[in-house]
C-alpha cells in the first residue's frame, strides 16, 4: 500500500496486518468527513456543530 511506511503504521496500530485501516481509525475519519466528492473535507470529529 504505502511501501515501507506500512510496517510503521501497523506497529502504531493505525493499519491492520492486511493493510486495511484499523476499525477505530476508520470510524474516527468517517466521523470527521463532511460533504462529498471534490467538496469533501475533514473537520474535528468531536467539535459541536
Amino acid at each position: 500500500m504505502f511501501g515501507s511506511i506500512s510496517a510503521d503504521l501497523i506497529s502504531a496500530g493505525l493499519l491492520e496486518k492486511d493493510g486495511q485501516p484499523h476499525s477505530t481509525v476508520r470510524d474516527i475519519v468517517l466521523a470527521a468527513v463532511e460533504d462529498e466528492g471534490l467538496d469533501m473535507r475533514l473537520t474535528s470529529p468531536v467539535a459541536e456543530n
